[in-house]
């Protein structure tokens, strides 16, 4: 079975509960780290920015969006999964029927499809949002350039992702501190492999999706490795908060503008080899620190 077949399957399976489960596992803490991705959002208009088109991808069942729709013009929400994609509409129609102001709808739009073939034209949105959904792409670096792709010049990306508290370590050589990282490190991966497995057994016959959902939050890169991808797809990484020691990390991330340059005029009008324009990635993200 195809990453993208099982992507699908599963999602599919734990759309109705899929936002019970994820307050049970995360202790409701997860809605801190999507309120901090809001308040960046917000406070990047507050610098004179605004969001005429905006995407939420992998919207899942929409958690995002009736706040995203606060700031941006015009809003669309992509997710591979239709059972999800229902939740999301349904979630929205009840926010904008409890304020009594459906009109906003008309601005929303959604769409079945994937993360490595977006159906919209270059350099179209202002703002494109991921949360929790960069590591089910089945093709990580194709899905990166269609974010590449579809992110305005001037545009702003964020990714909020599950990664592994490991490379905090480094910021101690002989000290408890480093201890205590080795120590959360071992929490983490005990209360992800084993732990949470548990929980979801309890309130889900469907184990088997979890489990995957584990695994790939174990197998995720994140930190320095991950911004090392992100360059390497055209996207570069302005900011990397670590939150919760490493649990969970948000990619602030815009457009190698040096590299744009390049990989418009220079890459594809002359070379179309693929090799220069991942050197020239690789040497910006060399030379540019991202914290």
């Amino acid at each position: 079975m195809s990453k993208k077949t099982e992507v699908i399957n599963i999602f599919s399976k734990v759309a109705n509960k899929y936002d019970f489960i994820n307050n049970v596992i995360s202790f409701g803490v997860h809605k801190l780290w999507e309120k901090k991705l809001l308040s960046k959002i917000s406070l990047n208009i507050t610098k004179g920015n605004s969001y005429q088109n905006a995407l939420d991808l992998c919207t899942g069942t929409g958690a995002l969006l009736y706040k995203l729709s606060l700031v941006s013009k015009n809003l669309y929400a992509l997710d591979i999964s239709n059972e999800m994609l229902d939740i999301a509409k349904k979630r929205l129609n009840k926010i904008y029927d409890d304020i009594n102001d459906k009109n906003k709808l008309e601005n929303i739009k959604f769409y079945q499809g994937e993360a490595e073939n977006l159906p919209f034209k270059d350099n179209f949105f202002d703002l494109i949002v991921v949360s929790y959904g960069v590591r089910n792409f089945y093709d990580l670096n194709k899905g990166l350039q269609e974010i590449y792709r579809c992110l305005s010049k001037n545009g702003i990306a964020y990714i909020l992702e599950f990664g592994k508290p490991i490379l905090v370590t480094k910021l101690y050589k002989k000290s408890f501190s480093r201890y205590l990282c080795k120590l959360w490190q071992k929490l983490f991966i005990f209360y992800f492999s084993k732990i949470m497995p548990l929980i979801v057994r309890i309130f889900s016959k469907d184990t088997n999706s979890y489990r995957y959902l584990s695994k790939s939050a174990l197998s995720f890169p994140s930190d320095e490795e991950f911004v090392k991808i992100l360059s390497q797809n055209g996207l570069h990484c302005s900011k990397c908060d670590a939150m919760l020691g490493g649990f969970v990390y948000l990619y602030t991330c815009n457009i190698d503008k040096w590299l744009h340059f390049f990989s418009k005029r220079f890459f594809y009008a002359f070379c179309n080899n693929f090799v220069i324009y991942h050197f020239l990635n690789i040497l910006y993200w060399y030379f540019t620190s991202y914290y």
